[in-house]
């Protein structure tokens, strides 16, 4: 698509370019870091020269294109843009999403030298935490363990809906360490899925309810704005737990017909009772918290916010099979400690930054806890107590 792209501009550039001047004052590009080369310079061909002002938001430090496939150089640098005139530069380094202690690491393990980089405010974050662990059930048992501890301790961690992950490079990386890992049952395409079931069992109720066919149910709600805003509320407050029977039953009001077969009530009885779980206790909520560890890859959670995250520092593409050296572990350990060095005049730098951008980008996912999850056969005695004096908290 974009080789036709590129073809088609080429053939028509001026035309095209006049076109979007005369329309647009401004192109917005999101995730610009997740741009390839191809596309972003089809974007810069298609502004340069008008006065549409071509606005590039992002992170540069999590892109992940050029780790895999030919490309060697990210897209879009906005330093070097600044450097060339190209571009102004705004830079944004404060987050909103978490506390010091994680703070402090992302700060660690970004593929630059990111002083500047700070939370807005001290938070609740907990102390960064490592998971020494010898296979699949000593790594869920100790993680389990250590949300049954921080849900107990930490009133905002309880209160947090948000996933607790734990994250690899690949799918194979995951595999190798879960051998029930499926690939196609991603937290992402479950939680989806979710909505999906939802939505189709709200519509078949209020296609009963009214007397009329599911497709009319449909067409009704694809033509009424109002009602499928109102639906699309109420299908959100049954997958999330966050709607009481009084909301509910005032969104069904507007939605029946006067001769419906139920009133609003009795349905909102029947949905809370198909979809929503409330627990009797806070014991409830602890044992569904402990049992939900997540798997997914960096590129599956890139864009998403964990409760905890705990980065699996074992991975297959990075291990040198000849000496049985977990490479993945091994270069990211002295940035785990604080320990920074410039590597970019080392003959491996390509493969540093690459590691750094996939620590990045897992260890920034989580609101309260980051953590690494390090199999007990790739760490020494002395890496481990380097790691402990440095302020990593090991859950056992």
């Amino acid at each position: 698509m974009t080789t036709l792209a590129q073809w088609y501009i080429s053939c028509h550039t001026d035309k095209l370019k006049a076109a979007i001047g005369e329309r647009f004052d401004f192109l917005l590009l999101d995730e610009a870091q997740d741009t390839s080369s191809k596309q972003y310079r089809l974007l810069m061909q298609l502004t340069e020269g008008t006065n549409v002002q071509f606005q590039r938001f992002g992170n540069p430090y999590q892109a992940l294109y050029t780790i895999y496939g030919n490309e060697t150089v990210d897209a879009w640098n906005p330093i070097v843009e600044a450097e060339k005139g190209v571009a102004q530069v705004e830079e944004i380094s404060t987050t909103v999403r978490f506390g010091p202690h994680i703070a402090n690491l992302v700060k660690n393990v970004c593929c630059e030298n990111y002083p500047t980089f700070h939370p807005s405010k001290s938070s609740s974050s907990l102390e960064n935490c490592l998971i020494i662990f010898e296979d699949e059930e000593d790594l869920r048992r100790k993680y389990q363990r250590l949300i049954h501890r921080c849900v107990t301790e930490n009133t905002d961690f309880l209160e947090c809906h948000k996933k607790d992950e734990i994250v690899a490079p690949l799918h194979e990386d995951l595999k190798r360490w879960f051998p029930d890992y499926d690939r196609s049952l991603s937290a992402s395409i479950d939680h989806n899925q979710k909505y999906k079931d939802v939505f189709n069992a709200v519509q078949n109720e209020l296609a009963h309810l009214n007397r009329i066919t599911r497709a009319e149910e449909h067409v009704l709600l694809q033509q009424n704005l109002d009602l499928a805003s109102l639906v699309g509320k109420m299908v959100r407050g049954l997958v999330t737990g966050n709607m009481t029977r009084e909301e509910l039953e005032r969104f069904i009001v507007p939605i029946i017909t006067p001769n419906s077969r139920k009133e609003a009530a009795e349905l909102s009885d029947t949905l809370l009772a198909k979809f929503m779980y409330v627990p009797d206790e806070i014991s409830g909520t602890l044992n569904k918290s402990e049992q939900q560890i997540n798997l997914s890859t960096i590129h599956g959670a890139k864009g998403e916010t964990h409760r905890s995250t705990f980065l699996l520092l074992d991975s297959e593409i990075y291990w040198n099979k000849k000496d049985h050296e977990n490479l993945f572990f091994k270069t990211l350990y002295p940035f785990l400690i604080g320990k920074r060095r410039d590597y970019g005049n080392e003959l491996d730098s390509k493969f540093i930054k690459d590691c750094l951008k996939y620590a990045y980008v897992a260890l920034s996912r989580p609101k309260f806890l980051a953590g690494v999850a390090i199999p007990i056969s790739s760490i020494t005695t002395s890496q481990k107590q380097e790691m402990l004096d440095y302020g990593w908290e090991e859950a056992k």
